[in-house]
């Protein structure tokens, strides 16, 4: 009998810490304590080693009310094999880097009074999961750099009224500046700014930005210059 009670203890006790282990799936690492906490204020793209060769992203939420983000087809994102998961608007890409590692991918976040925050489940092939965490601010400040414009209509007509000759004479060997006024009077001038880009009308501030326009596009060349608002759609200015 002692024999037995002996036998049936030690099996109770591993049964025991069976279930303990399996109860504790989520303490296993996947991703060394060095890449779990991430703190950005710009758009970047990283790449994250994820200590096992099988692994996936089961869930990707925003915490601190752990909103679900979703991929372009309404879906929940997540990554399985060797492709790219995309958030819808584009924001968020995940992919499997060729070492194995996880791709992030983040466009700016222009929301100046909060941050973006993100909470990436990893799991392996045994069911383990580990967390990484990040969280990303709006930058301090931006500016454009590149612009392209089209003139899309102009309108032309010669009227000679209120026209006179005008002669100016400079008899000093030197570079003279002399103004002549504004050569356009009572023009409507219309604006209209477009773009694909993510984020291309977020980043402007409260008070607007002005922009210096060409008035003419003549031979792809700018004749003239004024200031407009840019913003998104039509701005439309009146020269006196």
């Amino acid at each position: 009998m002692k024999i037995t009670y002996h036998w049936f203890g030690i099996l109770f006790i591993l049964c025991t810490f069976g279930l303990a282990s399996c109860d504790k799936k989520d303490d296993v690492q996947l991703v060394s304590p060095s890449h779990k906490e991430i703190n950005l204020s710009c758009g970047v793209y990283f790449a994250i080693p994820i200590l096992t060769d099988q692994w996936s992203v089961e869930s990707v939420v925003c915490p601190p009310s752990s909103v679900v983000v979703l991929d372009k087809d309404g879906q929940p994102l997540t990554l399985l094999g060797n492709e790219t998961a995309e958030a819808a608007n584009g924001w968020l890409t995940l992919t499997r880097d060729v070492n194995n590692a996880l791709g992030i991918g983040l466009k700016e976040n222009f929301d100046r009074t909060n941050e973006r925050k993100l909470m990436i489940c990893v799991k392996d092939a045994k069911d383990h999961r580990d967390y990484i965490t990040i969280a990303q601010r709006a930058g301090s400040a931006y500016e454009l750099i590149k612009a392209e414009y089209q003139e899309v209509f102009r309108e032309i007509y010669t009227n000679a009224d209120g026209c006179s000759e005008y002669t100016w004479t400079n008899n000093s060997p030197e570079e003279v500046w002399h103004p002549i006024g504004y050569i356009f009077k009572d023009v409507v001038e219309t604006s209209i700014f477009e773009s694909d880009d993510y984020g291309a009308f977020d980043w402007v501030p409260e008070e607007g930005l002005e922009l210096v326009m060409p008035e003419l596009i003549i031979d792809e060349y700018s004749r003239g210059e004024s200031i407009s608002v840019y913003q998104k759609g039509t701005t439309t200015i009146i020269s006196y």
